[in-house]
């Protein structure tokens, strides 16, 4: 029987570990309480990350440490647990890609509504498919890509910093946060491009999973 019971539960495990806690941990160090129930709660991993917490300290929960934690856990649980499928790029996917290939800028990948990673480069376009090749080519879920064209590889750096430690995409380390000093170069923030669906899952033998 799993140990914590829902999300409130784990949310007050959670604050009680603060409270107990030898180091002092205030609200920023740590990520909204959404944050912890929707990437950790949400996916099966709290009685794993409360027993890690056990184990390692209360320091777990700082914003860092939870990132990398999630990194390791997240990838293996869910991107890597779907070993019997492959993928087909969407047309509307690979057009726009080969449209970005000699663009620089900042590129995301999102599940629904929930960031999973965020990279920059000088041609976007191969960049892109290769990153998600890297990523997500065992993810049997829905996969959209948005973007952000820049004129300079300087701003796509400081836009990446930007949203990462904004946004905490989940295969993102949190960048030192002493670079969001560099926002007030690029303000205001520009808007992502309109949501591109990236592929379709194919099983093994052939058969699309119609995502």
């Amino acid at each position: 029987m799993a140990y914590i019971q829902d999300a409130n539960h784990f949310i007050n495990y959670l604050n009680k570990a603060i409270s107990n806690s030898d180091e002092p941990i205030s609200s920023s160090d740590t990520l909204p309480a959404s944050f912890y129930v929707q990437t950790i709660y949400d996916a099966g991993l709290a009685d794993q990350y409360c027993w890690d917490m056990k184990e390692q300290g209360a320091g777990l929960i700082r914003a860092e440490e939870t990132l990398r934690w999630i990194e390791r856990h997240k990838r293996k649980h869910i991107l890597e647990q779907n070993k019997q499928y492959s993928y087909e790029f969407t047309e509307e996917f690979i057009d726009e890609t080969e449209r970005l290939e000699q663009h620089i800028g900042v590129y995301s990948f999102w599940h629904n509504d929930i960031p999973m990673y965020i990279g920059k480069s000088q041609t976007l376009g191969q960049r892109i498919r290769t990153s998600f090749a890297e990523r997500f080519s065992n993810f049997n879920q829905d996969v959209y890509l948005r973007y952000i064209l820049t004129l300079t590889t300087a701003a796509a750096g400081i836009l990446e910093i930007h949203f990462i430690n904004t946004l905490h995409p989940m295969l993102n380390a949190e960048h030192n946060k002493e670079y969001a000093k560099h926002e007030l170069t690029l303000s205001p923030i520009p808007e992502w491009s309109e949501s591109i669906f990236c592929d379709h899952a194919i099983l093994e033998t052939g058969e699309n999973n119609g995502r």
